[in-house]
């Protein structure tokens, strides 16, 4: 302490108080912070940013204002008891400039200690999540953002409930450290892991660990590069050696070594969505479920009478009603069936879609030439509506069985579908009143080459669904559409090509 005071009230000497208190001190906290902060000592991002505010916290509001106090009493009592007065005068100087230098670095560095605020006391920009044990206390549900602290509400309710196999993984993603966290405790209780709605980013780190591994049908998984996620985004942090460590573990757990390639190849602000087939050839993914095996939703009395007066109101489904009655049954008596297993919404919409799939293939090819041109113009309109709000649904539209289905109602308005119900409308009439001709397969066949040597290199955005990105989903959405528009350029050939085409979907 009587140190402390003495370099305070500037009876040390100038060099001492220069060389040892001010720039060997200072190259000590330098080197402290940094070996804390970068070695990897303090794993959990949280408690890193602790002590990292807490060392440059007092080392500006503490250590600083005694360090430079100290130096300019000593460079003053210099002055005053020696002749040579050039040295602490530029010492002097030199302070002044370490001030104007401090405060330049402080305003500079602003945004990093923020960042590094709102990550020590938890002040989260990841969404929320929730936790919630299944009614058989068989698996636990995460529903939300990898937030800091996710991975230690997970360690407590299996603390708490030994009898968890697995867990459901519904995430958008979040902390990179949170995915790691989730892993480690996935394997060391070997646990299963399942998604029933998708598990993006740094869930998939988690995903990977399980013993078993689910993807419910309808549901993705998504891959991107990782970025720090702090708006000062700090030199320090080595995101490609993080992604490294994930690679690592994606190999432990038997994934193809070209899948691993691919993981961190589409950029942050972009997803990679593997097909179904990807995932299950690759190894990431071991069995296809449907979601309400093993998430199933409770319908009360009350909404399963609203779904139903949805879907028997829906204009589609009252057309198949009227001319399809046998299909229709079948419809409902499948709505049933799936209110009754615990169907979430999207499963149920894709089961009634295979009826609408069921009447389109039935009456497509025996509909007038004007309606089955009309409803493939309708088509190449819901695809480019769905482009512009996000490539991915045109393609989800396109391939739902490798890219998951979608509710189309939730992005597009009312408006925006009533052509297409109408194109729907005028098939089935017009299937019943109108007389056509076999299709002239030879004809069709033909066309179709010349449409498909037109397409060119395009054609292979339609054929092999090995997608890399945003930029990859727009290229093969915009591939069908352009196939479609080339068929409807041929008067002569347009509706007897369709026919062709809808006859063997």
């Amino acid at each position: 302490m009587n140190y402390l005071k003495r370099h305070w009230q500037g009876e040390l000497s100038l060099a001492q108080s220069f060389w040892v208190n001010l720039f060997l001190l200072n190259l000590v906290i330098r080197g402290l912070t940094f070996s804390l902060t970068n070695d990897g000592l303090i794993a959990n991002p949280a408690t890193m940013a602790q002590v990292a505010l807490t060392i440059e916290a007092f080392a500006l509001l503490v250590i600083y204002p005694w360090q430079i106090v100290g130096l300019w009493r000593a460079a003053q009592r210099h002055i005053a008891i020696s002749t040579r007065t050039f040295l602490p005068r530029l010492v002097m100087l030199l302070i002044v400039f370490s001030m104007i230098g401090t405060i330049n670095q402080v305003r500079e560095g602003w945004p990093e200690y923020r960042d590094l605020y709102q990550i020590a006391f938890g002040i989260e920009v990841i969404s929320d999540y929730s936790l919630e044990l299944t009614s058989d206390s068989r698996l636990i549900h995460l529903n939300g953002g990898l937030a800091f602290g996710v991975s230690s509400d997970v360690r407590a309710m299996l603390l708490r409930h030994p009898e968890v196999e697995g867990i459901i993984l519904n995430s958008i993603g979040g902390r990179i450290y949170e995915g790691r966290e989730l892993a480690q405790l996935i394997a060391q209780r070997q646990l299963n892991t399942y998604t029933t709605e998708g598990c993006y980013s740094a869930c998939g780190t988690a995903f990977i660990s399980g013993t078993q591994r689910f993807l419910a049908r309808g549901a993705n998984l998504g891959f991107h590069q990782y970025q720090s996620g702090l708006l000062s985004n700090p030199a320090h942090v080595d995101l490609s050696f993080e992604q490294e460590k994930d690679r690592a573990v994606f190999h432990k757990q038997g994934v193809t070594k070209e899948f691993i390639d691919r993981m961190f190849q589409t950029s942050h602000d972009d997803m990679w969505i593997p097909s179904v087939n990807q995932l299950l050839k690759s190894g990431v993914v071991h069995h296809l479920v449907d979601a309400s095996d093993v998430l199933p939703v409770q319908h009360s009395d009350h909404q399963i009478e609203e779904i139903r007066a949805a879907i028997q109101d829906f204009p589609a489904f009252q057309m198949i009603k009227q001319h399809e009655p046998a299909i229709y049954e079948d419809m409902i008596n499948e709505l049933n069936a799936n209110l009754s297993a615990g169907a979430n919404t999207l499963q149920i919409q894709e089961a009634l879609g295979q009826y609408v799939q069921k009447v389109a293939q039935k009456l497509l090819p025996k509909t007038s030439d004007t309606a089955i041109r009309n409803f493939v113009r309708q088509t190449i309109y819901i695809l480019e509506s769905l482009a512009q709000v996000d490539p991915v649904l045109c393609i989800k539209n396109l391939y739902p069985e490798q890219f998951g289905s979608i509710d189309i109602s939730d992005h597009l308005t009312t408006s925006q579908m009533a052509p297409m119900l109408s194109a729907i409308d005028q098939v089935i009439i017009q299937s019943m009143e109108t007389t056509v001709p076999s299709v002239d397969r030879p004809s069709a066949q033909a066309y179709m080459d010349t449409v498909i040597r037109e397409l060119g290199e395009d054609v292979h955005f339609i054929t092999s669904h090995d997608y890399q990105n945003k930029q990859d989903y727009a290229k093969a959405c915009n591939a069908a559409i352009r196939f479609y528009e080339l068929i409807l350029n041929n008067q002569d050939q347009s509706a007897n090509t369709l026919r062709l085409i809808f006859s063997e979907v």
